[in-house]
This record gives structure tokens, sequence and C-alpha cells, in this order.
């Protein structure tokens, strides 16, 4: 129970709230002019990367568009529906280069700490004292594949792979045998 308390009640947690309770609050809101308390907060945050008006004048004509569109409104109920719209109507990323540097902002922010400690866990991992002469862009690379393995490492043809590297020159050809070409093509 303690480790959930302080996880939720995190500064950057806490943050990460009041950021998407604005932008709901500002898009959901039928009124013209919406004040949230939250405004302020944020723009404190996140400093001169955002410009205060502005920010408030592009989420209000956001609100319009998901309010006025043509035939049923949009209806935003989490800060991703917010991204969803901006990637889907690349005109609308031109219109609100406010709301665009926020959801940037707000999209980078480490709300924990947990994937970073895995990410450094796994790199203990990786280089080991065996394996102390690894390049940067090989351990980048490694390190890549080994913590995005379900998303890109699964989809890689290995016998592709391998036919392409046999391939490469003269010497591996001699060497290493290929895979037969009934098996590479699925």
């Amino acid at each position: 129970m303690t480790c959930l308390q302080t996880r939720f009640n995190s500064p950057p947690f806490d943050m990460a709230c009041k950021i998407e309770d604005l932008v709901l609050s500002f898009i959901n809101s039928p009124s013209e002019s919406v004040q949230s308390p939250n405004i302020k907060c944020v723009i404190d945050a996140f400093g001169d990367d955002l410009n205060e008006a502005r920010l408030q004048l592009h989420l209000s004509m956001l609100r319009d568009l998901c309010h006025f569109n043509i035939p049923t409104p949009l209806t935003v109920t989490c800060i991703g529906d917010v991204v969803k719209l901006l990637q889907k109507n690349d005109g609308w990323k031109d219109l609100f280069p406010e709301v665009v540097t926020f959801l940037r902002l707000f999209l980078t922010l480490p709300v924990t700490t947990c994937t970073a400690e895995r990410n450094f866990s796994c790199l203990r991992r990786l280089k080991t004292f065996l394996r102390s002469t690894m390049k940067q862009e090989r351990l980048n690379h490694v390190a890549v594949l080994h913590c995005h393995r379900r998303e890109c490492a699964e989809a890689i043809d290995i016998e592709n792979v391998c036919n392409t590297f046999v391939a490469g020159n003269e010497m591996r050809s001699r060497t290493f045998a290929t895979f037969p070409v009934s098996s590479v093509v699925k």
C-alpha cells in the first residue's frame, strides 16, 4: 500500500493529472472562456516552452472544432483522444502548434522511474565483463532489440538476415551455408 501511495502521490504524477485535467476542462466545457486553476501551475512547470495566452487560444479553438464537428461532435475523454485527433487530422497540427508542443512535453514527462530502471537493469545484463569491448553503437542496437523484443525483434526474419550476411562477401559465402530459398519466402 505504501508503494502505491508514494507512486500516485508523487509530484510528476500530480503534474500529469493537472495537465490532463487542464486539457479536458478546456475541450469539454460549453462556455467560451474557461479559467482552469491548473493552467498557471502547468505554465510555471514548463517555463518558457509554452505561451499561456496562445495555449488558451488554441485549446479554445480545438474545443470549437470538436463541438461543431459535422455530422456529430467529437468526444474527448482523455488526453490520448486529443493525441489521436491530431494524428488523424494533419491540418490540425499546423493550426494548433502550441497544443502540439504542449502534448509533446506531456508525452515526454516521466511519471515514474520504472522504465528507466528496467532499461538500466537490462543494460547491466547486456554489458558484462566478458562483453566489455562492445562499442557504444553496437550496445545501443543490442539494448534497443532487448528492450523492444516483443514489438521489433520477433518480427525479424532471421533466415533472411543470415542469407544477407553470408552474401555480403566471398569469404563468408565460402565459410557459411545459406538457408534454402523456399524457407526464406513466407
